[in-house]
């Protein structure tokens, strides 16, 4: 008996020096958690103040203006090919008008290309228009 009052003694102390150094540890951590509590009041007062708002509405505003970047180079791209493909249309209308107006130039005047006499310059002379009489004028001479 004398035993088993000492085991259960020794039982009983070591008990409640587990009991104490528990109670330390809930103590510790009671304390960790109202540090937390406190760093969370901090940090919620500073993420509401006026210095942080304005950067939350800084991001958002940068947000907008990303994507308002991103329609407008879409509107660019679409207005630069179209652009393209205009110049294009033109370069061809170009080429083509151009071979349109040569082409029956050419065959007009080997047609109409003969030789007339100055009499006939003479009928059609015009003050913008006038005939070269001293070329006539040096063979007289000659």
């Amino acid at each position: 008996m004398k035993k088993e009052n000492l085991t259960l003694k020794e039982t009983i102390k070591r008990l409640e020096k587990e009991k104490d150094d528990a109670m330390k540890t809930i103590d510790r951590k009671g304390e960790i958690v109202e540090k937390l509590k406190k760093e969370v009041m901090d940090l919620s007062v500073a993420l509401n103040s006026e210095q942080f708002k304005s950067i939350r509405s800084l991001e958002s505003e940068l947000k907008k203006m990303i994507e308002q970047n991103k329609i407008l180079k879409r509107e660019l791209e679409k207005k630069v090919t179209g652009e393209e493909s205009l110049r294009q249309e033109i370069s061809i209308l170009k080429h083509k008008t151009l071979e349109l107006s040569i082409s029956p130039q050419k065959e007009d005047m080997r047609s109409t290309a003969r030789p007339v006499s100055y009499t006939h310059l003479r009928a059609h002379e015009t003050g913008r228009n006038l005939v070269c009489r001293l070329l006539l004028e040096k063979k007289k001479i000659v």
